[in-house]
């Protein structure tokens, strides 16, 4: 198995800001990426499961194992990304710069030729698949830009959604960069939607694996995945009696407490976004920071 150097998020940033600047595109909104992988010399993106047996070898391997689990693959050799046009706008242009960051971090293509997809390890496999989405969150929310202009206004969903359209993002990857990022103390929470039970009460389960949350929200009340219960009960938190009668859509603001964050029990103002997958919701506090503001006020 090829060994690689695990890079730092800083050097991911770095190429990804060196491929916007080969293309020209530094600044541009929402990001080219046909002129991107122009600039690395790829060939235009074709359609994952359009060419049949007219695919490279290895390419065809991949679609009839994993045919609808797969959205995107790179063929180093032929300087050629394949992508599933049947995703959505959002998702689809998150595969493809995905792909383009396996082509941009010089070190992909070492591992990925080195070994192939029986020696390649899953711990390794799962390195370069994260890396490779971190370099497309770079590319498509403009480096900086996007969190700089979420955070120019204060926590909520409205303004993100409606910017994450305007970056021609997926909204499930612009609420994971907007939180993440954030200089504001907010997290975000998903929940499966199919109901639970827990304690023979109707639940929602929380997806820990899509669990996010900013530096200032950790620092004050803890990792959201290690302070939130497995099973969320519906009727105990307003914001869960919302989100379970939810089909789609944003939700107004709403409330949901958390008994065990390093503060003790803590009710968070909350926001819903139901994308038909996933329930996420948004929580912060909103009201703590007005308080806030006005004792300062006052003190002067």
């Amino acid at each position: 198995m090829t060994a690689i150097a695990l890079p730092s998020q800083h050097d991911i940033r770095r190429y990804a800001r060196g491929a916007l600047i080969s293309a020209d595109a530094v600044n541009v909104i929402p990001a080219p990426l046909e002129q991107i992988a122009e600039a690395a010399r790829l060939q235009p993106a074709q359609d994952l499961f359009a060419l049949g047996e007219d695919a490279p070898p290895g390419i065809r391997d991949i679609m009839r194992k994993l045919r609808g689990k797969v959205m995107g693959v790179l063929a180093f050799r032929e300087r050629t990304i394949y992508v599933d046009l049947s995703l959505g706008h959002g998702r689809r242009r998150f595969v493809h710069a995905h792909e383009i960051g396996h082509d941009a971090l010089p070190w992909h293509e070492r591992a990925y030729l080195a070994d192939d997809e029986h020696t390649l390890s899953t711990l390794t496999r799962d390195v370069l698949e994260r890396e490779a989405n971190a370099f497309a969150a770079e590319l498509l929310f403009g480096i900086d830009r996007f969190s700089e202009e979420c955070d120019a206004k204060p926590a909520g969903l409205a303004h993100v959604l409606a910017l994450t359209q305007t970056y021609e993002a997926s909204m499930h990857a612009g609420l994971r960069r907007y939180v993440e990022r954030s200089s504001h103390r907010l997290a975000l929470l998903a929940l499966g939607r199919i109901p639970v039970t827990a304690n023979g009460r109707r639940a929602h389960k929380v997806i820990r694996a899509q669990c996010v949350q900013s530096d200032g929200f950790m620092d004050r009340y803890g990792l959201l995945a290690e302070i939130i219960p497995d099973r969320l009960i519906v009727a105990e938190n307003p914001a869960v009696i919302v989100a379970d009668q939810m089909d789609g859509g944003v939700s107004e603001v709403t409330e949901l407490r958390i008994p065990d964050t390093r503060r003790g029990s803590v009710t968070f103002d909350a926001e819903i976004f139901d994308n038909r997958r996933l329930r996420f919701i948004l929580i912060y506090r909103r009201n703590l920071s007005r308080r806030s503001r006005l004792q300062v006020v006052t003190s002067n």
